[in-house]
This record gives C-alpha cells, structure tokens and sequence, in this order.
C-alpha cells in the first residue's frame, strides 16, 4: 500500500510520519484490496485537522479529525476509516452470501 504523508502549515517529523505509516499499516488487516492512502494533517489558528483518504476498487474512504495534539487526532481519523472499511467489506461479503443463497433456493423451487 502506497502511503502519501503531506503537512499543511505543519513540519512533519520523522516520529509522526512513522507513526501514520504504522497505524495505516494496521489497515490491511481488513483489507488487502487497499491501493494508497493519503493524510494531510493541517495547523491553522490554533487547531490541528487530519484528514485520511483511502482509496479501495470502487471507494474512496474518507474521514476527517480536530483537535490539540496531532497524534491523537491522527488516531481517530484512521479509527473512523477503519470503521468505514470494515463496513464495506462486511457489505461485500454479506451480497455475495445472500445472492449464492437466493440462487440456490431458485433452483430447488
């Protein structure tokens, strides 16, 4: 999975950097279909924004966090897209079992 760290009105150290690429990685446990991710994590008037986009065959997943400390933030905005990918896989496999169900009960009426 291609990752794409970018800081607004922010200097990106090597430790917070790291620590996206580490919590992103945690992604693809849900998902091996993921094909890049981006952050653009943003300082303005006294606030912090991270912003997570991930991008799977057919979605783009978004999520957005505010707040004081950037590692935290950054936390709760791949937490939500976590909840998103877990939510479209769940859907993915759930029609597949549901459409090889209706099939089956086609064919035996």
């Amino acid at each position: 999975m291609q990752v794409t760290v970018t800081g607004h009105h922010i200097p990106l150290s090597h430790s917070l950097r790291n620590f996206t690429k580490q919590k992103l990685g945690k992604l693809s446990q849900h998902s091996e279909e993921i094909l890049h991710a981006d952050v653009v994590l943003t300082h303005q008037s006294g606030r912090n924004k991270a912003e997570v986009k991930v991008a799977i065959p057919g979605h783009n997943l978004v999520s957005h966090a505010n707040g004081r400390d950037m590692y935290h933030i950054l936390s709760l905005a791949i937490s939500k897209v976590t909840k998103q990918l877990v939510k479209v896989k769940e859907k993915r496999t759930t029609r597949r079992t549901q459409a090889h169900t209706m099939a089956e009960d086609s064919e035996q009426s």
